[in-house]
């Protein structure tokens, strides 16, 4: 209907239909219609009530209305459901992804959604838990979900990024980029359960030789990490969840100069409760950097780099007929 994203890289929606999507380039969040029909927009560039540095991640919350994080100011600024500003909130330390931990609560995550950007030390230490929870005043609760290491690999910095997605009853589900493993955290900071996802999820990457590269070039130096999910989604019933994974086995490499080797054919892996696989949907755009939010209207992919487009699926699992469309 005419509406253009620069970098989408959030969407909400209401009990009555309406979608939000929060764009972090303009910087402004969206209101659409059921039908997409836009509604009106909010927020704009500033340090005002109600402006925008650089958001990262809106919320939704059961009353209607919206919490927006902007790192960039240190705070989250809260609206009504037709985009009035309410308040905000100052935040401690730098936070780049929210969701609901319960009332006046929230889980909180050091990390620019559907990026590979790391902040500074983030996950240098080991011992160093990444998710916290945060009151209603921005002051930090407590933390939890500590890097995890993978034998022969201790200096991979990149292993450890999380995706995070909201799981009925309060709690919170954290999938790793360089593991084949979806953790559940109670919003007390105990882990509940954990998912090790079965194949086709995790294929093994290939072994590169510098002779492959062909003659003249030079050897690779930088760092590699394998990649095994890129983003996470859970279904509002919690009987489903849903992550991105290349289609072949991939090696993300970032050389000390050059451009960086990702891979770009992607899928929408579905598992159950028990993280059970159910159904694969080859995606036919690049998804290195992509985003799920899932609400019962559908499965949402934003793409925010790669061509700043907000894609919609239907799922079906039924028994018999469990399918992604």
């Amino acid at each position: 209907g005419g509406v253009t994203f620069a970098q989408p890289l959030t969407v909400a929606t209401g009990a009555d239909g309406t979608r939000y999507v929060l764009d972090r380039h303009g910087p402004t969040v969206f209101m659409f219609d059921g039908s997409g029909n836009l509604l009106g927009t909010f927020g704009r560039e500033g340090e005002g009530p109600g402006e925008f540095a650089s958001p990262t991640d809106l919320l939704l919350h059961p009353d209607g209305t919206l919490s927006v994080l902007d790192p960039g100011l240190f705070r989250i600024s809260r609206f009504s459901s037709g985009g009035d500003f309410l308040d905000m909130i100052t935040v401690e330390t730098f936070l780049s992804q929210l969701e609901e931990a319960g009332p006046g609560t929230f889980f909180a995550y050091a990390r620019f959604r559907g990026t590979t950007l790391r902040t500074m030390m983030s996950e240098m230490d080991p011992g160093v838990p990444q998710v916290s929870v945060i009151d209603s005043e921005g002051t930090v609760l407590r933390a939890f979900a500590r890097r995890h290491e993978r034998t022969g690999e201790a200096t991979d910095i990149h292993v450890n990024k999380l995706f995070l997605a909201p799981f009925p009853g309060g709690s919170l589900a954290v999938s790793y980029r360089g593991l084949d493993r979806t953790e559940i955290w109670s919003p007390s900071g105990v882990l509940e359960k954990v998912f090790h996802r079965p194949p086709p999820f995790g294929p093994s990457p290939p072994e590169y030789r510098e002779e492959d590269r062909g003659p003249g070039v030079q050897p690779f130096t930088g760092m590699a990490y394998d990649i095994r999910s890129s983003g996470l989604a859970v279904h509002p019933s919690g009987e489903y969840w849903a992550v991105l994974v290349p289609q072949t086995p991939a090696r993300f490499r970032t050389p000390m100069f050059g451009e960086s080797e990702i891979p770009d054919e992607w899928s929408i892996e579905l598992f159950d409760s028990e993280g059970r696989w159910l159904a694969r949907q080859p995606l036919d755009f690049p998804a290195t950097n992509a985003v799920l939010d899932w609400y019962a209207d559908g499965l949402y992919v934003l793409n925010p780099y790669e061509d700043a487009v907000v894609y919609r699926f239907g799922v079906s699992v039924e028994e018999g007929r469990r399918g992604i469309r």
